[in-house]
C-alpha cells in the first residue's frame, strides 16, 4: 500500500486503517501512522477482530481503550466507521449495534469527550441488508449516528441492478433525515465488480 501511495502521489490519495486487516497481518496501527502520517490516514474501519472477523467491540479480543489511545495520540481527526459484518448479528442487527455504542461510548464521555466525539462515528448498513433501508435510518436515528459508509448492494443502493441512476433520490432521502455519506463501499463479492478483469464486460461494467 505505501508503493502504490508513493506511486500515485496525489493529495487526494488518502489512506483508511482497517483494524481487522492490521491485526491479520500482524501490524499496529502505530506502525500506519509512522508509515503515512497523520495528515494522509482520515477513515478507518474500527471495529473488534479475533485477529479477523468484523465484531461488536467485546466479542474479539483486541483492547478498546488500546486501540483509541493509539488514534488519539497520534491526533487523528477522521473517522471511525463501525463495519460490524458477522453472520450473527444478521437477524438482529439493532441490538447488537446497541452493545457496540454502549461499549464505545464508555470512551467518548469524560476523559475522552473533547478527543472522540460522537461525529466521528460512522455506520454502515451492511449488517441491515435483511431490513429495509429505511429501517436501518430509523436505527441511526435512535443511536445517535448520522454519517454513514454506505454499503452498495441490494436491497438499499442496488446500482448495479437498477438501470436508473438510484443515487439522486437516495441522497434526497439521506438530506431529509439529516444523514450525510461519508463512503460509499461498492459491493465487491456479491457483485463482479473488477477493473483488472481478463472479461471486457467485467471491465465495462466496473
Amino acid at each position: 500500500i505505501k508503493r502504490l501511495f508513493d506511486t500515485v502521489n496525489h493529495p487526494n490519495f488518502k489512506v483508511m486503517i482497517d483494524l481487522t486487516a492490521i491485526c491479520v497481518q500482524g501490524e499496529s496501527v502505530q506502525r500506519w501512522f509512522d508509515t503515512f502520517g497523520t495528515e494522509n490516514i482520515i477513515h478507518s474501519h474500527f471495529q473488534d477482530c479475533d485477529p479477523y472477523g468484523h465484531y461488536v467491540w467485546g466479542d474479539g479480543k483486541q483492547n478498546l481503550h488500546d486501540m483509541l489511545c493509539a488514534f488519539l495520540r497520534n491526533g487523528y481527526t477522521g473517522l471511525f466507521s463501525q463495519e460490524l459484518t458477522d453472520g450473527r448479528y444478521f437477524a438482529d442487527p439493532f441490538y447488537h449495534d446497541q452493545r457496540n455504542m454502549r461499549n464505545l461510548r464508555m470512551y467518548t464521555g469524560g476523559l475522552y469527550m473533547s478527543k472522540l466525539l460522537m461525529s466521528q462515528l460512522a455506520a454502515t448498513n451492511m449488517v441491515y441488508m435483511h431490513f429495509s433501508f429505511g429501517y436501518f435510518l430509523d436505527s441511526m436515528d435512535r443511536l445517535g449516528v448520522h454519517r454513514l459508509e454506505l454499503y452498495g448492494c441490494s436491497n438499499h443502493f442496488h446500482f448495479y441492478d437498477s438501470e436508473e441512476n438510484p443515487a439522486p433520490a437516495m441522497k434526497k432521502l439521506l438530506r431529509s433525515r439529516g444523514f450525510e455519506v461519508v463512503s460509499l463501499m461498492p459491493e465487491e463479492n456479491t457483485y463482479a465488480v473488477n477493473i483488472a478483469a481478463p472479461e471486457a464486460n467485467i471491465r465495462d461494467k466496473t
